[in-house]
């Protein structure tokens, strides 16, 4: 596959093929053959009768570089019949082909007929091209444009701010797109062009003066009719300047990101609309004015010296790079295809995250939302074919085949009432609508604020987002330096707790939390958020004291990712002033919800890594400890047949046994990574989500809380130690009770054949050690729960009071709960006792989670 620069004289439609067959037109294409009438003739005297096709052929001539336009060649060889041209580059082209193949391809001035699809390669890909003779057989070729991309390419063509109609709409339309556009960051590459011209011979020197960059009649603005000068009473040579000055903050390196780059320019399009409203055109000032707004003030001195030094280099090639349109026309390109939808943000954003090969998720309001499957339906052969494969199996595989089954058909029957539960239970905090997007509370002022971190902030949005900027007061003026600034940030957390919620990883959990959860604790000053830190510098305008990051309880996972950034008042009035960012993240794949992107804090840095669940048939006598225990009560039937049967059965004590391992490859997940902590978390609620009290109902997420209970040897997990049975010291009491615990379902055996050989490295030495989690239920009125004391409704003694004479069938009955149609916490009579065991030098992971019914009658 080769790249190529597509001319803007015939740039195709998105999505065009042209498959043909190659020939080599000798020397440069530029001697052309008039038509069709006397193309033999004409073949004859230029030597070219073999290098012509058939009519039934479709041609693409292949031309070398230069002694005429482009346009010529095209046009020469559209008039024999050519679907498209390949111009190779100069044999002694120093130019590497990536820069050929980002350069700009333009005509002549000349739109006539004949123009063809039109490609220019590099030297290096010519060379394969050259290679292939015409006298060798023949070589067939397909060419193709509009293909979605990793990075999509914009080309912008806009009219000069001199052109009143023209230069409206280009404003009007980069300020729609601005938001969405910084949030592309990476995936969009945009270059930008302005319809420069040159003057014409018949101009004066008044108009040189007014209308041209330098009085130069080569860099001039073109009018909406004929001639130079705007249609308007403004200025070509300032609008010239304006553009310059475009190019040039397009071109800042804030840092090694050439998105951080582009994102400063849409942040500068955007402030010049405000700061320069009701100006016939933008001026030195008011571009001054929307510099300072866009966060650009401390680069405004490099900004106006590369003006000076190569804005003639800019609108040069400007000049060059002409396109369709006329000079109060918008064009643009879309990874070198011609888009001819209107020149409005949302249809041109649609276009562009099409042109992505994976859309981010700021494309998902311009791109069909993925329906999911209406049903899930197991084919009655499929269901026949396992229970036949469950008897041949033998009592060995019989549970574990069986249980596979029931969980297929309790999915298939209870997926449809799941869904509805999604749908009708929020998945994040709902808002009933803020008076504003800011956040107001005692000593706490924050208003939305657009600078190159991000877009103005959103609280009304479903999932809030953006940036603001604002100032806390200081929580006790005795109280200085980094103790005063985390002192400040914890009075803005509380007021987040509307905003930001529980993650549920995947799981269908209630994501309310309580205001006392969030808190700010303070960024380790890792080299990923340096570029952040320095553009929170030039916004703030001062240099940055502190900076945080948002945190829940040990292992909760958020809905958001908040950074905090404080540098102290200037103010008489001790504080701080500040900016918060909120990120909406994603943690559960959409296709593959058993892997998470795990990121590790090394001697090295931030690592990632992938962590997949193993499937339990992989530890069969596991799976059997967890069927046996009423992990599944029906296939626990099966393994349990001498079981005692009850009208009404209900599960008292449910075990869920989970196991994780680290995948060696490195990882390729479009999700925000976790920790191994925040896995664990995420690992309890999964295992609630698959119990029969939670099946229908979301998991209490705010409930579970996670405890580090230190190390543990082998020795230790499989045996009981003396400690245990003689005087226990208070820290090893939780650790050694959640061992015991363990041993209550897993036999030694089963630990030493399936659990402990992943957990210990071959040939570990009798110290080695692996951590050592816990998990269980808060009590119900803790972190926005539903309370523990439920409304119960009265109960009939008998038939006779349903079916009581002199009833009134129209009212509800009085036996129907009031508050039956509410959502409650399914674990109110419920307690868990989890056991987690992590390998951080293997990479593995095992969870034990045993869930207990209590008795009613001691609530």
């Amino acid at each position: 596959c080769i790249g190529g620069a597509t001319a803007t004289f015939a740039a195709p439609g998105p999505g065009l093929r042209v498959r043909g067959r190659l020939f080599w037109w000798p020397g440069h294409g530029c001697e052309a053959v008039q038509d069709s009438n006397s193309s033999s003739s004409s073949a004859r005297r230029l030597g070219l009768e073999s290098a012509l096709p058939d009519e039934q052929q479709v041609a693409v001539f292949v031309f070398r570089r230069g002694q005429c336009s482009f346009a010529r060649k095209a046009r020469n060889a559209g008039r024999r019949g050519a679907a498209a041209v390949i111009i190779m580059d100069f044999v002694d082209s120093q130019e590497p082909d990536a820069q050929v193949t980002s350069s700009v391809v333009a005509g002549d001035g000349d739109s006539g007929a004949w123009l063809v699809p039109t490609v220019l390669i590099g030297r290096a890909a010519s060379e394969h091209l050259a290679a292939a003779s015409p006298s060798q057989a023949e070589i067939e070729v397909e060419l193709r444009w509009g293909q979605p991309r990793a990075q999509a390419r914009l080309d912008l063509w806009l009219p000069l701010a001199s052109s009143a109609r023209g230069a409206a709409a280009a404003a009007e339309l980069l300020r729609a797109m601005a938001p969405t556009a910084r949030s592309l960051g990476d995936a969009l590459l945009v270059r930008l062009h302005f319809r420069v011209v040159s003057a014409e011979s018949s101009a004066t020197l008044a108009d040189l003066a007014r209308h041209c960059l330098s009085a130069l009649p080569q860099l001039c603005a073109p009018s909406g009719g004929s001639g130079l000068g705007p249609a308007s009473s403004g200025s070509g040579a300032a609008a010239l300047q304006e553009a310059v000055r475009q190019h040039c903050i397009l071109r800042l390196r804030l840092d090694d990101s050439e998105g951080q780059s582009a994102a400063s320019w849409w942040s500068y399009v955007e402030a010049l609309s405000v700061a320069c409203a009701g100006a016939a055109q933008p001026g030195l000032a008011c571009s001054r004015r929307a510099m300072d707004a866009a966060g650009l003030g401390a680069a405004r001195d490099s900004i106006e010296r590369c003006a000076e030094s190569q804005g003639l280099s800019f609108l040069e090639d400007d000049r060059e790079a002409l396109a369709w349109g006329g000079p109060d026309q918008i064009a643009v390109r879309i990874n070198d295809w011609r888009y001819s939808g209107p020149t409005e943000a949302r249809p041109v954003l649609r276009a562009l995250c099409r042109g992505l090969s994976a859309p981010p998720s700021a494309c998902a309001p311009f791109l069909p939302p993925v329906e999911e499957p209406a049903d899930f339906a197991l084919p009655s052969w499929m269901l026949v074919g396992l229970c036949l494969l469950a008897f041949a199996g033998g009592r060995s595989l019989r549970g574990g085949i069986v249980w596979i089954v029931f969980r297929l058909w309790r999915g298939a029957g209870g997926q449809c009432k799941r869904r509805d539960l999604k749908v009708s239970h929020a998945e994040f905090p709902s808002r009933v609508g803020p008076a504003s997007d800011g956040f107001e509370g005692p000593g706490v002022s924050f208003r939305p604020h657009a600078c190159s971190l991000g877009q103005a902030g959103r609280q009304t949005h479903e999932r809030a987002t953006g940036v603001w900027r604002g100032s806390l007061a200081a929580a006790n003026s005795s109280v200085s330096g980094r103790l005063g600034a985390a002192a400040a940030a914890a009075s803005l957390a509380p007021l987040l707790a509307g905003v930001v919620g529980l993650d549920g990883c995947g799981a269908l959990a209630d994501s309310g939390l309580s205001a006392s959860f969030l808190r700010f604790l303070p960024s380790a000053g890792d080299e990923d958020e340096s570029d952040a830190l320095q553009a929170a510098e030039l916004v703030l305008g001062r240099k940055v004291q502190s900076r945080f990051h948002l945190a829940g309880l040990h292992g909760q996972v958020l809905s958001h990712g908040g950074e905090l950034w404080l540098s102290p008042s200037t103010d008489r009035e001790p504080g701080f002033e500040a900016l918060l960012r909120l990120r909406p993240l994603k943690h559960a794949p959409l296709k593959r919800e058993s892997r998470f992107l795990v990121s590790r804090r090394g001697p090295l840095g931030i690592t990632e890594e992938a962590w997949d669940e193993v499937p339990m048939v992989e530890l069969p006598r596991l799976l059997r400890v967890m069927m046996s225990r009423g992990g599944d009560r029906e296939a626990g039937a099966v393994v349990a047949s001498d079981s005692q049967k009850y009208l009404v059965e209900e599960e008292e004590e449910m075990l869920v046994i989970n196991c994780w391992k680290r995948e060696e490859q490195a990882p390729k997940e479009s999700t925000d990574a976790i920790s191994l902590e925040q896995l664990l978390w995420c690992d309890v609620l999964r295992a609630l989500e698959s119990t029969a009290p939670c099946w229908e109902a979301p998991v209490p997420a705010a409930r579970v809380r996670l405890a580090d209970e230190g190390l543990a040897t082998w020795q230790e997990i499989v045996e009981e130690t003396e400690r245990e049975t003689a005087g226990v010291p208070e820290e090893d009491a939780p650790r050694l009770g959640s061992l015991a615990f363990l041993r209550q379902y897993a036999e030694r055996a089963v630990l030493e054949e399936e659990v402990l050989p992943r957990l210990f490295p071959e040939g570990a030495l009798p110290s080695s050690m692996v951590r050592v989690f816990s998990a269980e239920l808060s009590s119900g009125g803790e972190g926005g729960a539903a309370s523990v004391t439920a409304v119960r409704a009265p109960r009939p003694k008998s038939l006779d009071d349903l079916f009581r004479d002199g009833a009134d069938f129209r009212k509800p009955s009085q036996w129907i709960s009031s508050n039956q149609g509410q959502v409650s916490d399914p674990l109110l009579r419920h307690e868990l006792t989890s056991v987690l065991l992590l390998s951080e030098t293997t990479g593995f992971l095992v969870a034990f989670h045993c869930l207990q019914a209590i008795d009613p009658c001691s609530l």
